[in-house]
């Protein structure tokens, strides 16, 4: 059991902010909650963006100026080495 107060430094997610072709933002951070408040923008939100549920931005997705936003998950490292 983890002692009280104490909080996960583990990078889990990678953030990319891309607009016009143009990488605005690549950056790894250890919750969801983290991406929320580096764009400003509502959990609930950002947590539909990583599961895929936002269809809502899908409608801006030709638009010149809107900014394409992708969450995925970090892999886990393992020990094996793969050729």
């Amino acid at each position: 059991m983890r002692p009280a107060n104490s909080k996960n430094k583990k990078e889990k997610y990678n953030l990319r902010v891309e607009l016009m072709g143009e990488t605005k933002c690549d950056e790894n951070f250890v919750s969801l909650g983290d991406i929320s408040k580096k764009l400003n923008i509502k959990y609930h939100t950002i947590s539909d963006v990583y599961e895929g549920r936002r269809v809502s931005f899908n409608r801006f997705n030709n638009c010149e100026f809107f900014p394409k936003i992708v969450i995925t998950k970090l892999d886990q490292p393992n020990n094996c080495e793969c050729p």
